[in-house]
């Protein structure tokens, strides 16, 4: 069932909504709590952490200063934690990239459309996505998990990432991908050469200058307090010194974290995201190593499809943990499951 749900959330697109992408695939991703009818979640020390997490969360809503954005944000985070769960209890995750893939074909299309000038395609530029973060990072860390499992990306997915426009997932993609295969590298570094040569030629209005992601991430540590505005409050306490600028998110998920969550937020969010990385598989850390790429640079935590994505990896690299208990932890036994993986 995960597989109708990997391809439906890329896919999930309803044309004249206000939102007509993000709203679409919060509603599929709403869904995925009925897996767990047919599945037995077990219980393991990275499940702990995350429950401590969401505990601290919620009591940030004490004292938050949007308590409706903290609502709808601790609403996402329990959603999320339902994903990682199901990402836990799967045991492969070749037909869920598989799936993915093939979820991206209408973006493919509609992307390609647009870019040949199709008048059909105008409000649809990015495919069944918002924006190009949206598509390019989702692509992105769907293309890293078709290559770790051993298959190529399929002829749409590339094109896809190069004309999403997002620097990010391309630059992600060619640095992580290129630790698996050189041609690939290769060719995301050719798309990223040509993209620069298509700016210069169309009117791509979508590649945000760094300067003002800079400023952003100055402006944010200045409203930084010990235990945080409120989970979801960003956007609400956030004033920047850019004239005329509304920014929803820091375009770093950890710093956005730090500034609701407070120093207490950010540290157990590190030390769940380290027993991840601890402890998972080669092919586990290549999407996990792009997503953290992404996070530093824009806001993937936060967006439907690229969370969606995160979470089940995540939660499936987190398998490792099961059965291993706190002494195994101290004495190291439980880290030579990676020595030796």
């Amino acid at each position: 069932m995960l597989e109708l749900f990997a391809f439906a959330v890329p896919a999930a697109y309803w044309p004249g909504l206000a939102d007509a992408a993000v709203i679409p695939k919060w509603g599929v991703i709403s869904l995925c709590p009925v897996m767990l009818l047919w599945l037995k979640p077990r219980w393991s020390l990275v499940h702990t952490a995350l429950a401590v997490f969401f505990g601290w969360c919620c009591l940030t809503y004490a004292w938050s200063i949007s308590p409706l954005d903290s609502i709808d944000a601790l609403l996402k985070l329990s959603l999320w934690l339902t994903v990682f769960v199901i990402g836990f209890e799967t045991g492969n995750l070749e037909r869920f990239y598989i799936a993915s893939a093939l979820g991206l074909v209408i973006s493919f299309i509609l992307v390609t459309g647009h870019w040949l000038g199709s008048d059909l395609m105008t409000y649809a530029q990015f495919g069944t996505f918002d924006n190009p973060n949206m598509l390019g990072e989702f692509t992105a860390l769907t293309i890293l998990g078709m290559v770790s499992i051993s298959w190529y990306p399929f002829v749409w997915l590339v094109p896809t990432l190069i004309l999403s426009q997002s620097r990010t997932a391309i630059v992600s993609t060619a640095l992580i991908g290129g630790l698996l295969d050189r041609r690939l590298m290769s060719l995301l570094i050719a798309g990223m050469v040509a993209l620069l040569f298509l700016t210069q030629h169309r009117d791509f209005t979508n590649i945000v200058p760094l300067q003002e992601r800079f400023a952003t991430w100055r402006d944010a540590t200045r409203v930084v307090t010990v235990n945080g505005s409120g989970i979801g409050t960003f956007q609400a306490g956030f004033k920047s010194s850019l004239p005329h600028m509304l920014v929803q998110h820091a375009h770093n998920d950890a710093i956005e974290l730090l500034v609701e969550t407070g120093a207490v937020g950010l540290g157990l969010a590190l030390i769940i995201g380290l027993m991840i990385f601890a402890l998972a598989s080669w092919e586990q850390l290549i999407v996990l190593s792009a997503l953290l790429i992404e996070a530093m640079l824009g806001y993937p935590f936060h967006m439907p499809g690229t969370a969606f994505i995160g979470a089940i990896v995540a939660g499936h690299a987190a398998r490792n943990w099961y059965g291993i208990r706190y002494t195994d932890v101290i004495s190291g036994v439980a880290f030579q499951r990676r020595a030796t993986g």
